[in-house]
């Protein structure tokens, strides 16, 4: 190695080092400027408090979608006024004839069971719309009927329950197609 070599060596070291801090120097300068302000034109701790505030916004309107939710997953089911029992033989003009079930209950699920009137609709709600139910029917103290159900099958989550006293059978239809029938408010 000539001395010529040597100086070229030594000369090139000083050049190389300055173009690895050249490179160094913006990633440097990025971290630096990241730190100290965001897009939004403030320092990282000025933004903080912007942050906390926006993370209890995002909170407190996530809130109020979770309870208009719940508000939304509850039906009802109205039970439209029963015929009372009449006497005489069962016919198309008299449908209730020889009915011996004075009175009635509906029971859905474990919910304590609701006496059907035979004067007035009367309504049972809050219940859950995304799951299946059993419908218990009680005459007279024992279960005549039971079916189950779930809210996803009808159009609506307001439905109807009435009572064919011709067939005495129940029947659970969609709160606007039994409008006529239930009457509820």
């Amino acid at each position: 190695m000539s001395s010529d070599d040597a100086q070229q060596i030594v000369a090139r070291e000083p050049r190389e080092r300055e173009a690895i801090a050249d490179f160094q120097l913006p990633i440097v300068d990025l971290t630096r400027a990241a730190r100290s302000t965001l897009t939004f034109g403030c320092t990282w701790l000025d933004c903080e408090a912007l942050m906390k505030f926006s993370f209890g916004l995002i909170m407190f309107l996530s809130f109020g979608v979770a309870v208009h939710a719940q508000t939304k997953t509850a039906g009802s089911i109205c039970i439209a006024p029963t015929d009372k029992p009449a006497s005489g033989e069962k016919s198309l003009a008299n449908p209730s004839g020889g009915n011996l079930i004075s009175t009635y209950s509906i029971q859905v699920d474990k919910m304590s069971p609701v006496v059907a009137s035979n004067e007035r609709p009367v309504r049972i709600s809050s219940i859950a719309t995304g799951r299946k139910h059993l419908v218990k029917i009680i005459g007279d103290g024992k279960v005549r009927q039971s079916f189950w159900f779930n809210f996803s099958t009808f159009k609506t989550k307001d439905l109807c329950l009435f009572f064919n006293s011709l067939y005495e059978t129940w029947s659970l239809w969609d709160g606007k197609e039994g409008r006529a029938i239930c009457r509820c408010k």
